[in-house]
C-alpha cells in the first residue's frame, strides 16, 4: 500500500471511516495506477497490483522476489509480476541495448529495402524486355511492310536493317510470294530482297521494269545497283546485255526505249550512241510524263555529259513546247551545277522563262562569269539573215542580264542607247524586272546618266518593276523624282516615258497646263514638247531631216509598194504624243467619236470619222488656239468636203492638220529601221501595240503601253491613223517616187483618190502593225478602226540643225548588215 502511494500519491484504498475502508480492502480491488497516473510504466502498475492481491498465493511471497522484479524493471528485463510477449521482450532488449538494437535495426531495413528494389528492378527489366520484344517485333513488322510499300532509301534501309534476323526471315518472304496474296509491285520487292540469295529472280525483276510505276524503276534499278556485289560477274553481264538489247530492239517503239537507256546508264554501262542518239533520248526525256521526268533525270545524270549539248539545243528549239524547253533548262542545270562552260551556254540560249533557272548558279564562280559575259558582248559580229540575228539578240540579252545580275553594268548601260535597230534595247527594257535585276541599278543609273536615250530606257526598265515589292519610302522618294522629271525635262520621250512609268505603278499623272508649257518654249528650241489649250500633247521634231521610209526585202509580210528610199521633210512639225480620244473629239462633235459598250468611253481613241470630219476637227481645233486665218492648212468647215482642193502651202502653215506620210512613218519609227518602233521581234510587239492578239477585238486607252523615244504610243495598233495625202503606190521604177516631203496639191480630195491611213489597228496582226506598212482608205469611209493623231508645222528654231532621229555617234551596239543609218549626237 505504502508503495501504491509512492507511485500514485494516494493510498489504494480510500474511504470516510476505518470500517469502510476494510469494506474495500476485503471485496474490492485498488484502482489501476495507470487510471491515476497514465505516464507511469505498465510493469510499475503490475507490481505494485500483484503486492495488493487478495489471494496470498498471488502475491511474492517474500520481500527478495519483489527486490528482484524491482530490479529487472529499473535494467529493462521482463517483470515476473506478469507474462511477456516476444515483442514486447524484443521492446525491452532494445531498451537495455540500444546501439545493437539500432544497428540490427539498420541491418533489417536495409535487406528490406534491397528487397523491395531488387524487386521493383526485377519487375521493370521484365516489363522492359517484354517491351523490346514487341518493339523488336513491331519493327520487323514495319520493316517488311517497307518492303512492300517504301521508296528506294526506306527500301535498303529496311533490308540492312533485317540482314541479322535475314535467315529466320527468308521463309517468310518466299512463303509469301508463293501465297499469291501480294499484288504484282509487292512481289516484285519481294524479289528484290531475296535476289542477292536466289539471281534466278533477276529474270523476272527485269521484265517488272519496262511497265513499272517510276517510283518502282527507280527502287529496281538502285536495288540491282547495290545487289549486284553479291552475285558472280556473269549474272550482271547477262542482265546488263538484255537491258542493252532492248535498247537497240527495233520492234520496240522508239519512246520505249528510253527506260532501258536510262538503265544502263545509271549502272555505267556504256551506251553507244552518236550525238543524234543522244539528242532522241533527250527529246524522250524532255516529253516524258511529268510523273516519269524527275525519275529519269536521275538514272540519266551519270550520261550527263553525253546528254548536254542536245539540252542547251533544246534551248532554242522552236518545235518543242515552252513546258519542254522549261524542263531542259531544269534538267541541264541540274546536271551542270558545277559546269560553268555549259551553264553559260544554257544562259545565253534560255528563253525569259527559263533564264533565272541558271543565275544562282553562274553567281557562284564570280569574276569569271563577269569576264565571260563581257567578251560576248563584244564577240558577236552582226548576222545577215533575221533568224542569226534573232539568236544573236538573244544571247546578247542574256549576257547583258546576267551581268546585271551580277552588279557589273558598266558595258550594259551602253546598250540602251538608241540605234537604228533598237532589238537589244527593246529586249532589256522589257526583261531586267522579271530577270532578278535588282530595280535600284537602273534607278541609280538613271540619276547619274546624260545619256538622252539611255535615260528614256532606264525609265522605262524601272517602270516594268513591281511597286509592292519595294517599301514605302523607296517607293514614295522614287515616284517624286518621276513626277519632277515628267514636268521640267525637255525631252519629248523622257517625258513620255515618265507618263508611262507613272501610270504603271499606279500613281496621278500631274496635270500640266499650256502656260506652264508653251508651243513658243518648242518653237524657241528649249523643250521638245508642249501642251495645247485641250491639254493634247505634242513631240517636236526638229528638220530638216532625213527619214527611210519602206522595208528592206528580207522583212516579214512585206508588200512590194513598200519601197525603200529616203526622203526628206525640210520643216520641223509637232506631232500629237496620242490619238484624239473620244472625249477631247466630242467637244467638237458631242455625237461623233463612237464607241462601243465595252470600253471606257472617254479615254478610247476616237473613230468612225472620214476624212473629212478629221479634217474639220483639224480646222476646230485650229480655231481653239487662235491661229490666223493664212495659217490655216484647211478651209472653213462647211468648204471641207468631196471636190475639196488642198492649199499649195498647207505644209508651211502652222494651223493643226493631218500628218504627212512621210511625218507618219518618221514618227513611228523614231529612228528605228527595223518593222517596228521596238526593234524586230513580234514578242515585243504586245508592250507597244494594241493588236489582235492582246486587244480582245476592242480599243484601249491611249497612252497605256509603252511609247516610242520620241514620246507617242500606239503608234503600231490600236487605230490606224488618216494622212494627209492620196496614197502614192511606189515601186523601184515609178517616176511618182519622191524624195521630198512636200504639198500634195495635185490631186482633189474625192472619193477616188484614196487616202493614206497607217499604224495598224486593235483587230490587225503583226504584219498590219508594221512601220512600213501601207494601206488606203476612201475618203468617205467611216471606220471603227481608223482615228486621228494631230501634226502641225513649226517654225524652226535659229540654232535647229539637220540630224538622224534618236541616234548618237558613240553607241556601241550591232546593227543588223542592212542598216546604214549614220548616227550623230542624241
Amino acid at each position: 500500500a505504502v508503495f501504491y502511494e509512492m507511485l500514485t500519491g494516494r493510498p489504494p484504498f480510500l474511504a470516510a471511516t476505518v470500517t469502510d475502508t476494510l469494506y474495500q480492502i476485503c471485496l474490492h480491488a485498488p484502482l489501476r495506477l495507470r487510471l491515476l497516473q497514465p505516464s507511469l510504466p505498465k510493469d510499475l502498475e503490475v507490481i505494485a497490483l500483484k503486492c495488493l492481491q487478495k489471494d496470498p498465493a498471488a502475491r511474492y511471497r517474500t520481500a527478495q522476489e519483489l527486490a528482484e522484479d524491482l530490479h529487472r524493471f529499473r535494467h529493462h528485463q521482463p517483470v515476473r509480476a506478469r507474462r511477456v510477449g516476444q515483442l514486447e521482450k524484443m521492446t525491452l532488449w532494445r531498451r537495455r541495448h540500444p546501439t545493437v538494437a539500432a544497428l540490427l535495426l539498420m541491418v533489417c531495413l536495409a535487406i528490406v529495402l534491397s528487397g523491395v528494389l531488387l524487386t521493383r528492378q526485377y519487375r521493370s527489366t521484365f516489363t522492359a524486355l517484354q517491351r523490346i520484344e514487341a518493339a523488336q517485333q513491331s519493327r520487323t513488322a514495319i520493316l517488311l511492310d517497307n518492303l512492300r510499300t517504301a521508296d528506294a532509301n526506306a527500301f535498303l534501309f529496311s533490308l540492312d536493317a533485317l540482314r541479322p534476323q535475314w535467315q529466320a526471315l527468308k521463309p517468310r518472304l518466299t512463303a509469301a510470294l508463293r501465297d499469291g496474296r501480294l499484288t504484282a509491285a509487292g512481289q516484285t520487292r519481294f524479289r528484290l530482297a531475296l535476289v542477292a540469295d536466289e539471281p534466278d529472280l533477276l529474270n523476272a525483276i527485269r521484265e517488272c521494269l519496262w511497265s513499272a510505276e517510276p517510283r518502282e524503276m527507280e527502287l529496281i534499278a538502285r536495288v540491282l545497283e547495290r545487289q549486284k556485289a553479291f552475285w558472280p560477274a556473269d549474272v550482271w553481264s547477262a542482265h546488263t546485255d538484255a537491258v542493252r538489247r532492248r535498247s537497240e530492239d527495233a520492234a520496240v517503239p522508239q519512246n520505249q526505249r528510253l527506260r532501258p537507256v536510262s538503265l544502263l546508264a545509271f549502272h555505267g554501262v556504256s551506251v553507244n550512241r552518236t550525238a543524234a542518239g543522244w539528242k532522241v533520248v533527250t527529246e524522250q526525256l524532255l516529253s516524258s510524263d511529268s510523273l516519269n521526268l524527275p525519275m529519269l533525270t536521275r538514272l540519266l545524270r551519270p550520261a550527263a555529259k553525253q546528254l548536254l549539248p542536245s539540252l542547251v539545243e533544246a534551248l532554242t528549239d522552236a518545235s518543242i513546247t515552252d513546258e519542254q524547253r522549261y524542263r531542259a533548262a531544269g534538267i541541264l542545270a541540274n546536271y551542270a551545277q558545277n559546269e560553268r562552260e555549259w551553264l553559260e551556254a544554257g544562259v545565253l540560249s534560255a528563253a525569259p522563262a527559263e533564264f533565272p533557272v541558271f543565275v544562282a548558279s553562274l553567281r557562284a564562280f564570280g569574276d569569271v562569269v563577269v569576264a565571260d559575259m563581257e567578251k560576248r558582248l563584244e564577240a558577236i559580229p552582226p548576222a545577215d539573215d533575221r533568224t542569226s540575228r534573232e539568236t544573236q539578240w538573244r544571247q546578247l540579252t542574256n549576257a547583258a542580264l546576267m551581268l546585271l545580275n551580277m552588279g557589273a553594268t558598266e558595258h550594259v548601260w551602253p546598250l540602251l542607247a538608241h540605234s537604228p535597230d533598237p532589238t537589244l534595247r527593246s529586249r532589256l527594257i522589257s526583261r531586267m524586272a522579271g530577270a532578278g535585276v535588282d530595280w535600284r541599278l537602273p534607278a541609280d543609273q538613271f540619276r547619274r546618266e546624260s545619256s538622252v536615250s539611255i535615260r528614256r530606257a532606264l525609265l522605262l526598265a524601272v517602270g516594268g518593276f513591281d511597286p509592292s515589292r519595294l517599301s514605302e519610302m523607296q517607293t514614295s522618294s522614287w515616284l517624286t523624282e518621276v513626277e519632277s522629271v515628267f514636268q521640267h525635262d525637255a525631252d519629248c520621250g523622257i517625258h513620255a516615258s515618265c507618263e508611262w512609268h507613272l501610270r504603271q505603278w499606279n500613281h496621278p499623272i500631274p496635270e500640266i497646263a499650256a502656260a506652264d508649257v508653251p508651243i513658243e518654249d518648242a518653237v524657241a528650241g528649249r523643250r521638245d514638247w508642249f501642251v495645247n489649250s485641250q491639254g493634247q500633247t505634242f513631240s517636236v521634231i526638229r528638220g530638216p531631216l532625213t527619214v527611210k521610209m519602206g522595208s528592206p526585202d528580207d522583212e516579214p509580210l512585206r508588200e512590194w509598194i513598200e519601197v525603200p528610199h529616203d526622203i526628206r521633210i525640210d520643216r520641223t512639225f509637232a506631232i500629237s504624243a496620242k490619238e484624239v480620244t473620244r472625249g477631247e473629239y466630242q467637244r467638237f462633235d458631242p455625237s461623233g467619236g463612237g464607241t462601243a459598250a465595252a470600253e471606257p468611253v472617254s479615254q478610247c481613241p476616237a473613230c468612225q470619222m472620214n476624212w473629212f470630219d478629221a479634217a474639220k476637227y483639224c480646222r476646230w481645233l485650229s480655231e481653239q488656239e487662235g491661229i490666223p486665218e493664212d495659217q490655216m492648212c484647211y478651209p472653213s468647215a462647211d468648204q471641207i468636203c468631196e471636190g475639196l482642193t488642198p492649199y499649195p502651202d498647207y505644209l508651211h502653215r502652222t494651223g493643226y492638220r493631218l500628218p504627212t506620210e512621210a511625218e507618219l512613218e518618221c514618227a513611228a519609227r523614231a529612228g528605228a529601221v527595223t518593222q517596228f518602233c521596238c526593234g524586230d521581234s513580234e514578242d515585243l510587239l504586245h508592250e507597244y501595240a494594241w493588236y489582235v492578239r492582246n486587244s480582245e477585238a476592242l480599243r484601249h486607252p491611249t497612252g497605256l503601253l509603252k511609247p516610242n523615244d520620241l514620246g507617242l504610243f500606239d503608234v503600231h495598233g490600236n487605230v490606224s491613223e488618216w494622212g494627209q495625202e492620196w496614197i502614192v503606190h511606189s515601186s523601184a521604177e515609178s517616176k511618182t517616187l519622191r524624195d521630198e516631203d512636200v504639198e500634195d496639191v495635185t490631186r482633189v480630195v474625192n472619193v477616188g483618190h484614196y487616202r493614206i491611213k497607217r499604224g495598224g489597228a486593235f483587230n490587225g496582226f503583226p504584219g498590219t502593225c508594221r512601220c512600213a506598212f501601207r494601206v488606203k482608205s476612201p475618203p468617205l469611209s467611216a471606220s471603227s478602226v481608223i482615228g486621228i493623231r494631230l501634226a502641225r508645222t513649226l517654225p524652226a528654231a535659229e540654232w535647229g540643225q539637220s540630224r538622224e532621229i534618236c541616234c548618237r555617234a558613240d553607241d556601241k551596239i550591232h546593227v543588223p548588215a542592212h542598216t546604214t543609218t549614220s548616227r550623230s549626237q542624241d
